[in-house]
């Protein structure tokens, strides 16, 4: 890509001056410029001065504050304010772009609306190249270009703290943001990882300088919503984890594979169970390697040594004779085709070498998250949830991070995109009734297996969210997907209360269901004044006649309960009458 020169931007009144280099990679180095927060701080009356000693033309058409503040930006150095008496630290030599070490600026967190009043930075980022913008409050566009490596990212780092430049927002390209993302927060900026989606439906022409600018500009205005950051450490654990998932999924397809084979050639149920099992895939190499005019006494031997230990033991040597001719009768069809055999040896061997990755990544995983004794903490605390194994809650903390990055647990729903979708258009809102799906699909995933374990375990004591699951599908009100998102949702919430908590389940739960018992007494009383309010006497009358109803069947009933034991306690001779 060819390189574009250097290009500022002026404001049409033409009152602020510029007097940067204009040459593609010349960067000054800030020096002792003071930043705006400094001038800021000064009083008008002291703003003046500086405007007089700096002989800033048309300076006496800036009546107001923030005028003198823009057209002195970037100008003044401290021995412009010491000329006019005053005192400014100088800036310790390990100077960084983030907190009060910047010309005595405070941080300010970009995104959430925030607008900064300030310049702000933006990084366009490529393969090889990255095109960086600039854009101040009152408007000015500084663009340049640098290439994608360690040189290129010091002469960014220099461009920025030219302009005093704390913000810095990008895109996240494939995995090119990483190595910029990781050198601007190593060097102290405060960095804003956004959505493509946010600045991708832009208007314009799209080129690379105009996404730059338009990602500045979205940064300034508090356009961009600030997605979570990962060190080297924490990316590389997520990156185990997401690839261990891809390998089991491709184990999952090999199995699907398999299963049609078994389909075709009418294997028995047995049979078809065999490769989920070690036991199994170890009959299964045995008997693939054996001839094909073999007796099928060679497979009763091989059932024999197979099913000779261990759970579902078999010694019946009928039953092992019976189920060597199935298993004869199923090679015989497979091979009736030449390549049949091969194929199903593949998709078998495909299945547990996909298997055999999965595990290998994950114990990686896991051995670096030892390092890590707030992740291990995390760890121990899901895995201790009911129906949450220790790959589950792996994989949930990794894709967290951090759940103190959230606000409330509707915030890490939302992120999951385990949220509703909602379509509005002024007052007008509509529920689509589908789930936004527009977060992280890898703890997406995790929660909707977490919920399908315990749906299959509703009913049992210590599984709320598998009862909760069973009595949306049970009544009838939503179908069986729709029941498990829920229950997902469910345990995404519960899994943030205890990783911010730092409390076991056990002690959380009960809180939790207490106040969620309590909010649905409140609804439901509200909603009862508010229909006894517009009701009229004959409206009321069934109501209280059933519920009067009920409760004297009730009463009925423990007082028969009451006298059975009083007549065990006193025998039958004394005759018990309850008032």
């Amino acid at each position: 890509m060819a390189k574009r020169k250097f290009r500022v931007k002026m404001p049409k009144d033409g009152k602020t001056p510029c007097n940067r280099p204009k040459k593609p990679y010349e960067v000054c180095d800030a020096g002792s410029a003071v930043g705006r927060a400094v001038l800021e701080s000064l009083g008008s009356a002291q703003l003046y001065k500086l405007l007089q000693l700096k002989n800033i033309p048309d300076r006496s058409k800036a009546r107001k504050k923030e005028d003198r503040v823009q057209l002195l930006t970037e100008v003044t150095t401290r021995a412009d304010l010491e000329a006019i008496g005053l005192e400014v630290p100088a800036p310790d030599s390990s100077h960084k772009c983030t907190g009060s070490n910047l010309c005595g600026e405070l941080k300010i967190r970009a995104g959430y609306g925030v607008r900064l009043n300030e310049d702000v930075g933006s990084v366009d980022v490529h393969e090889h190249v990255l095109v960086a913008g600039v854009v101040t409050p009152s408007g000015r566009e500084v663009e340049r270009q640098f290439p994608n490596s360690a040189e290129g990212l010091r002469s960014l780092d220099l461009l920025y703290r030219h302009f005093h430049v704390r913000h810095v927002a990008f895109e996240s390209t494939a995995e090119y943001w990483l190595k910029p993302l990781w050198a601007l927060e190593d060097a102290g900026y405060d960095v804003l990882v956004a959505n493509p989606g946010q600045t991708k439906a832009t208007q314009g022409d799209k080129t690379d300088w105009n996404d730059a600018l338009r990602i500045a500009y979205a940064l300034r205005d508090g356009r961009l919503k600030p997605s979570i950051l990962c060190t080297p450490e924490q990316y590389a654990r997520r990156k185990l984890v997401r690839d261990a998932k891809k390998k089991v999924q491709q184990g999952g397809k090999a199995l699907s594979r398999l299963d049609a084979m078994f389909e075709m050639f009418d294997a028995p149920e047995w049979v078809k169970k065999l490769p989920k099992s070690q036991r199994g895939r170890g009959i299964l190499y045995q008997c693939l390697a054996l001839p094909a005019e073999v007796r099928v006494g060679d497979f009763q031997e091989i059932l024999t040594e197979g099913f000779a230990k261990g759970k579902g033991k078999i010694d019946d040597p009928a039953a092992l004779l019976r189920m060597a001719a199935e298993l004869v009768v199923f090679l015989y069809h497979l091979g009736k085709v030449p390549g049949n055999r091969v194929r199903f040896a593949q998709h078998l061997e495909e299945y547990v070498m996909f298997r055999r990755m999965a595990t290998e990544l994950r114990t990686e995983a896991l051995k670096s998250a030892a390092g890590d004794e707030r992740l291990l903490e995390d760890i121990t605390l899901l895995a201790g949830m009911p129906d949450v194994g220790v790959n589950s809650a792996l994989s949930a903390a990794i894709e967290v991070v951090d759940a103190r990055y959230f606000r409330r647990a509707k915030s890490v729903a939302k992120w999951a995109g385990l949220a509703p979708r909602v379509n509005q258009s002024g007052h007008k809102k509509r529920s689509t009734g589908h789930i936004y799906k527009g977060g992280n699909k890898y703890l997406r995933n995790t929660c909707f297996d977490v919920a399908k374990v315990s749906f299959a375990h509703a009913g049992e004591e210590g599984h709320p969210i598998g009862d909760f699951a069973s009595r949306l599908y049970h009544s009838g009100k939503k179908a069986y997907k729709v029941a498990v998102t829920a229950g997902a949702r469910k345990f995404l919430t519960l899994a943030y209360h205890v990783l911010t908590e730092r409390r076991p389940f056990a002690e959380v739960w009960p809180e939790l269901a207490a106040e969620e018992a309590e909010a649905n007494r409140q609804r439901k009383l509200k909603e009862l004044q508010k229909r006894v309010k517009g009701a009229t006497t004959s409206d009321l009358l069934p109501c209280v006649l059933a519920s009067l109803r009920r409760q004297t069947d009730s009463l009925s009933a423990a007082d028969a309960a009451y006298a059975d034991e009083i007549v065990a306690l006193l025998g039958s001779a004394y005759p018990v009458e309850i008032a």
